[in-house]
């Protein structure tokens, strides 16, 4: 809207929580910049709008570096490009993704950009952690702060952007809950199945027969990106388990098998087994033996799980001893 009348401002940071559509606002507003028509909402089917969406607008530029830092070369470079003449107009936009991640010399040399911006050029920070940037830099942009999506906004956007069918969506909104990537990424699997697969190695560690773990970490183990997502599905069921636990709410809503199966568990075998996703995705992450590090993880579901009812068994005995006596 403040494109459309004409009121934009040179420099906006978008603050908030990973996941909650940042980037995806930025690309919006981006397409608003570059669409043929000047309207509040992009068209999404012009040549502007479609060259923002496949990220090869000459007009563009994204600077993102992952998970390092943003050095002050990476800056110059990107100063260096908004300085130059547009390619397809007088608009120029940048995105600078991860803005916290700059090192000191090149949020400083950043500062400048700011401090003297070039003409009809558009600058969009985006930041999970807002308050690890100058204050000299967030006091000469217009923050915008993005709140955690609910679960309801989740299911709308899964249904709408992945054409999953109802109970997808809300198998995947319940999973997620506070952040959409993750929710993109898994929407293009198939959810129900994965998460069918991560109750079965929750259920296998409760079955005496090894041979039928084996048959199951090698069935997984041939797919290094769905392991990865089953193990992210029950370390996420596991930790909300956890929080079910002073959520009454939470709790009657999710009703699904694999939260069953972690509810039924103590307090604190919940949380040895959380330690044991985690260990495991490591393992997985460094390349390591996918399907040893699928066994081994669920002996150790099946060893903790085994620990905590003899313990309970012992603890009923005591207390019958005691009744008798």
């Amino acid at each position: 809207l403040a494109w459309a009348n004409d009121r934009m401002a040179h420099a906006y940071l978008f603050a908030g929580p990973e996941g909650v559509g940042k980037k995806l606002t930025a690309l919006t507003l981006a397409q608003a910049v570059f669409c043929k028509f000047k309207s509040p909402e992009p068209c999404g089917n012009c040549q502007g709008c479609l060259k923002v969406q496949n990220s090869c607008h000459p007009d563009l530029y994204i600077l993102s570096s992952g998970t390092a830092a943003i050095k002050i070369d990476q800056i110059r470079w990107l100063q260096k490009q908004i300085m130059l003449k547009g390619v397809e107009g007088d608009k120029k936009m940048a995105i600078l993704e991860g803005a916290e991640k700059m090192t000191p010399e090149a949020a400083n040399a950043f500062l400048k950009t700011l401090e003297e911006p070039p003409p009809d050029t558009f600058v969009i920070l985006i930041t999970s952690q807002p308050s690890a940037l100058l204050g000299t830099i967030i006091s000469r942009c217009q923050l915008i702060r993005f709140l955690p999506l609910s679960r309801e906004n989740i299911f709308e956007i899964l249904k709408r952007q992945k054409d999953l069918s109802m109970r997808e969506a809300s198998l995947l909104a319940d999973l997620v809950e506070e952040g959409m990537d993750h929710a993109l990424c898994l929407a293009s699997g198939s959810i129900e199945e994965r998460i069918n697969r991560a109750v079965k190695l929750m259920e296998i560690s409760n079955n005496p027969m090894v041979s039928s773990l084996f048959d199951v970490s090698k069935e997984l183990s041939e797919d290094r990106e769905e392991v990865e997502e089953i193990l992210w599905i029950l370390q996420t069921a596991g930790r909300r388990a956890l929080i079910m636990e002073y959520d009454s709410a939470k709790m009657e809503r999710d009703d699904d098998v694999l939260w069953k199966i972690f509810r039924s568990l103590p307090k604190q075998a919940c949380l040895e087994i959380l330690d044991i996703i985690q260990k495991t995705k490591v393992s997985v992450a460094k390349n390591g033996n996918m399907r040893l590090a699928l066994e081994v993880m669920v002996i150790e579901f099946r060893r903790i799980r085994e620990k905590f009812t003899t313990r309970e068994s012992s603890k009923i005995q005591s207390y019958r001893l005691k009744i008798q006596k």
